[in-house]
């Protein structure tokens, strides 16, 4: 029974991966998402990961569609709880239309999505609002309302897009608030032959790593991560991936995006603190992290997350990338629960790195 399931499963695998390969913003006839020159981390086609294990690699977007689609949620390393079972009630806020002056204030949406309000501009995070986070109906499903309402999210001017998984890159937030708000979008190169592919008129501004770009005041610079991209089956790493400084006139803010902790003791994040010392404010990933044996490729566990927060010397960190879409196997709110957890063993103090609510909301003067 085990075997044929697994047979499914495989086949179930290639399909999807094959139908959204043809289908949704995975060009199978491109050669190369990014055109520029070769170089250490890039072939000139795709781009190579850094610091972690290629063994254990997964596409999680497809893993979840194939759970969804065959009902099966225990397979070899896998054992799901069963998140159907918890009701989640979300306070949705009503944020100003704009913050101005050196004022920071944040509210964690869902997700990896945060709204960044600061200096009259408003900056969304990897911006999901579809109820699932997948191409079609595939993927794992939303939990819990966002934190804010679509229509109640204030004039967006800049989109920070940290790499093309499904539940970063959603093409239908993107479609609507280009629609409305006709917003800059800054992201690591590659992204932006997709974002053409939703619509040619988007407005992007691509980075490589370490590279940086104004926008009203504001200077954004791309560092590295320890992921990779995919969103279907023949353009794997042919987009860059990373997270983001966001430098205002009194502030450091760093928001990670997707990694994990790496096989490199923390390197990049060692270098992170080495360019940027003095960060106010991060916005760090705990969640999709077990199996640990699986998981540790691609997603930082709430302590590596403490460590990620130590390593960069960070004044306060939020939690993001937990609760939302049901990615691995622990229980929803169970990132959460570890993390204080790993606070203690590293004596942070309890407002040195928290969790938000959707909805909830914090402020740096």
């Amino acid at each position: 029974m085990i075997r044929k399931k697994m047979v499914l499963l495989s086949v179930i695998v290639v399909v999807a991966l094959f139908i959204t390969s043809v289908l949704y913003q995975a060009d199978v006839f491109a050669g190369a998402y990014y055109k520029g020159p070769k170089s250490e981390y890039f072939d000139g086609v795709r781009f190579k990961r850094i610091g972690i294990d290629e063994t254990n690699k997964v596409n999680f977007s497809a893993l979840q569609a194939i759970l969804h689609l065959t009902g099966i949620k225990k397979i070899e390393g896998l054992d799901y709880p069963d998140w159907e079972k918890e009701e989640v009630i979300v306070n949705q806020a009503i944020p100003e239309p704009r913050v101005m002056g050196d004022e920071v204030r944040y509210y964690f949406i869902n997700h990896s999505t945060v709204l960044i309000q600061t200096n009259g501009l408003n900056i969304i995070t990897d911006p999901i609002y579809s109820n699932r986070a997948g191409a079609f109906f595939m993927g794992p499903k939303r939990f819990h309302k966002p934190g804010i309402a679509f229509e109640d999210l204030p004039k967006i001017d800049v989109i920070l897009l940290s790499h093309s998984h499904y539940d970063h890159f959603d093409s239908k937030t993107l479609k609507k608030l280009f629609k409305r708000d006709n917003p800059m979008v800054i992201t690591p190169v590659g992204n932006d032959y997709l974002l053409r592919k939703i619509n040619k008129n988007f407005r992007n501004t691509p980075l490589l790593w370490d590279e940086s770009t104004k926008y009203a005041g504001l200077k954004f610079t791309l560092t590295k991560a320890y992921h990779w991209t995919q969103r279907g089956l023949f353009d794997a790493n042919k987009a860059l991936w990373g997270g983001f400084i966001i430098e205002t006139p009194s502030k450091t803010i760093y928001f990670a995006g997707d990694t994990a902790f790496g096989n490199e003791d923390g390197k990049i994040f060692k270098e992170i603190h080495q360019k940027f010392p003095n960060i106010d404010l991060a916005f760090l990933p705990i969640g999709a992290y077990l199996p640990v044996n699986i998981m540790k490729s691609g997603h930082t566990s709430p302590e590596e997350a403490v460590l990620i927060h130590e390593l960069i010397q960070a004044k306060k960190s939020i939690a993001i990338h937990f609760g939302t879409f049901q990615l691995s196997a622990e229980k929803r709110l169970q990132p959460l629960e570890d993390l204080e957890i790993a606070k203690q063993k590293y004596s942070l103090k309890k407002e040195e790195f928290i969790g938000l609510k959707p909805g909830e909301f914090g402020t740096l003067k």
